[in-house]
């Protein structure tokens, strides 16, 4: 499947419909590009987004609260162990 994009002065591409179709890409969704440097191929693969996953594991819920205040002490114990 072929299909061309222009790219604007801006440096934006427009992926086309049957592409974003296929990949199930709607407006807001993230792409990462891949560049194969040795046959100067892009792959383009989308990314899921990190609250797209919620309710994927089970095991203990937490409230929005909760789940905060734990990233924040992982950063926090990171951090200090960084500057340690």
């Amino acid at each position: 499947m072929f299909n061309v994009a222009t790219i604007t002065s801006k440096g934006q591409l427009t992926v086309p419909k049957r592409i974003r179709d296929a990949l199930g890409l709607k407006t807001y969704s993230k792409v990462v590009f891949q560049l194969q440097p040795k046959t100067n191929l892009v792959i383009i693969k989308p990314v899921k987004s990190f609250l797209s996953l919620r309710g994927s594991v089970k095991g203990r819920k937490y409230s929005d609260q909760k789940a905060d205040k734990k990233i924040l002490e992982a950063v926090a114990c990171q951090y200090g162990q960084e500057n340690s």
